[in-house]
């Protein structure tokens, strides 16, 4: 009995469920694997989920990500890259993948500036190409415990700018878009425990020559740390495009994902 539990938790651990319901919505989240009270030095994150569903659909999912931070008391560097494959009993196969670079200069403790860019390929979401690169400030915030001055319970990051995009979607004439949008997102940690946090993370992109012209994006996760090195992470993701390039596209997409995170 004791090895049937024990093999019905490892399977659930290790599920990855999607619920899709669009194909070209193109933001990507940066922020959801930020540690929190980084040291000065260099840390590395690795995070994997794995999916198999059988049945009337059938497949098999893997998501690998992987985040690179250097941080000094001046300033904080970092790339993240992630890359997506998923395929079926058919042989169909999709796949997604992007790298992220992104260069902070501390004004003060609240306040710094930044610049990224950023490359992505998604099959998932017919988007062939996407090239960006950006600029902007950012706010800090946090909130320490009571009876531990040391240890945030609640950290507030905020960001706003302006960046130029470049997509190529896969779709008949290979339609593709050159413009700049405004960039702003919205970063809330809540660390109640060492064994429990939960992050919603929302990102707002809008086209400053057409305001009707708009996306967002939302990643909310819960995480339960096992040990220093092992995290398991519940994770909800929506996205919403006011405009997509084709009329037959749904306006929203949203999945739940469920994986395990290891830093070292």
């Amino acid at each position: 009995m004791r090895n049937i539990s024990f093999n019905f938790i490892i399977l659930f651990l290790f599920s990855i469920i999607f619920f899709r319901a669009n194909d070209a919505i193109s933001q990507v989240d940066t922020e959801s694997l930020r540690k929190i009270d980084m040291k000065v030095g260099l840390s590395q994150n690795l995070q994997t989920t794995i999916g198999l569903r059988k049945g009337n659909t059938e497949f098999f999912a893997l998501s690998v990500a992987y985040r690179l931070d250097t941080l000094s008391d001046k300033y904080h560097a970092y790339g993240v890259g992630n890359l997506n494959y998923q395929d079926n009993s058919k042989g169909v196969f999709q796949r997604s993948g992007f790298l992220h670079l992104r260069f902070l200069k501390f004004w003060t403790k609240y306040f710094s500036q930044e610049v990224y860019a950023q490359k992505q390929f998604d099959y998932f979401r017919r988007l062939k190409d996407r090239n960006i690169v950006g600029g902007g400030l950012r706010f800090s915030f946090d909130i320490k415990g009571k009876s531990d001055s040391s240890k945030r319970i609640l950290n507030i990051y905020a960001g706003t700018g302006l960046m130029y995009e470049n997509e190529l979607l896969n779709i008949p004439k290979n339609y593709s878009t050159n413009l700049i949008r405004s960039a702003s997102y919205l970063n809330i940690t809540w660390i109640p425990s060492e064994k429990y946090n939960a992050t919603s993370v929302t990102y707002f992109q809008q086209n400053i020559f057409n305001k009707d012209d708009y996306r967002i994006l939302n990643i909310s996760s819960m995480n339960f740390n096992v040990s220093e090195l092992l995290t398991f992470v519940f994770q909800f993701n929506y996205r919403y495009d006011s405009q997509p390039p084709l009329p037959e596209l749904k306006t929203y997409d949203f999945e739940i994902r469920n994986g395990i995170n290891f830093t070292f």
